[in-house]
């Protein structure tokens, strides 16, 4: 479950995406309507996290983070060619040999 605060009048996204503690500063001034708007994007944000299709380099594309997200992401996409492969190990029991 995410949470949204106030740093220095501006407010912050705090989340976790896949296993990584995310805060991240907005723009936004810390106004009612701006916390309802960041409310939708974390709703958003969350439903993309349960259903592992969150990217985050999409929502912060300037962040720190957003490399190690990069990083995470090409390799699950490597180790998805390799285990899809025809080469790719099999796992088979004992008696079906």
């Amino acid at each position: 479950m995410g949470n949204i605060s106030a740093r220095s009048n501006k407010l912050v996204l705090e989340f976790r995406a896949q296993g990584i503690r995310c805060r991240e500063q907005t723009k936004l001034s810390d106004t009612p309507v701006n916390r309802k708007r960041l409310e939708k994007l974390l709703k958003v944000m969350e439903a993309e996290i349960m259903l592992d299709t969150f990217d985050f380099c999409k929502y912060f594309p300037t962040s720190k983070r957003a490399a190690k997200f990069a990083e995470i992401k090409q390799r699950k996409q490597t180790a998805s060619h390799y285990f899809s492969s025809a080469n790719a190990p099999r796992y088979c029991q004992l008696n079906e040999i």
